[in-house]
């Protein structure tokens, strides 16, 4: 596993990895759009790719790459509320990116619906049980899931957030099936920093560090 000392280090690594190692196919889906035999939608791509960014500071590339700042405050605010939100309001932020996949006025999930109680519970854990390896985020759903695939309806690309005390520390170890670098990559990994920065202040605790990992870390053509 590679470790880097910060977010920087981390995005110029990836990104040179996927440029000169990534292996290139041509994708018949994404979210739930089909886009079969368009160019658009070649693909690079790294299989089981992991490494860790020792104490990450999420805001470090959120300037530097001017990601949506408004967008990813709401949609922490949806994570963190403790209700199930579909479609909630954050997506409004970046509706250039999330109303396509509005169908009846909802979405096929959303992470408010997923998570749920689930922070709260794990905080709980976690108070109770410090060394636990049990403190999980479930994600991906595989009794709803499962019957989604092949563009059917969107699936979770993140399948599940794990919180680890070491150290008197708190690392999240985020596992993911699939992540577009172009599009999503920045702002999954600034999210899952930013939920171990809650649990840790929930415990009195300093966040520790972002332990990561994808099935398929990809980019496209058009990026």
């Amino acid at each position: 596993m590679r470790i880097f000392k910060n977010f920087s280090e981390m995005y110029n690594e990836v990104e040179r990895e996927l440029k000169h190692n990534g292996i290139e196919y041509k994708t018949s889906t994404v979210q739930d759009k089909k886009v079969e035999g368009n160019s658009d939608f070649r693909t690079k791509e790294l299989m089981g790719y992991s490494f860790m960014v020792k104490h990450p500071n999420p805001w470090e590339l959120i300037d530097k790459k001017n990601l949506n700042k408004d967008w990813i405050l709401a949609e922490m605010v949806e994570r963190l509320a403790g209700i199930k939100l579909n479609p909630g309001i954050a997506w409004k932020h970046r509706e250039s990116v999330w109303k396509e996949f509005l169908h009846k006025k909802k979405f096929s999930y959303t992470y408010s619906e997923r998570i749920g109680t689930q922070i709260s519970e794990v905080v709980k854990h976690l108070k109770e049980h410090p060394n636990s390896r049990h403190a999980v985020v479930n994600i991906y759903d595989r009794y709803k899931d499962h019957k989604n695939r092949g563009g059917k309806a969107r699936v979770p690309c993140s399948m599940f957030y794990q919180f680890m005390i070491r150290d008197g520390q708190v690392s999240v170890i985020y596992i993911m099936r699939s992540v577009d670098f172009g599009e999503h990559f920045l702002y999954d990994l600034c999210l899952a920093t930013m939920k171990m920065e809650y649990v840790a202040e929930q415990l009195k605790l300093s966040p520790g560090n972002l332990i990561f990992f994808a099935s398929s870390l990809h980019t496209f053509y058009k990026d």
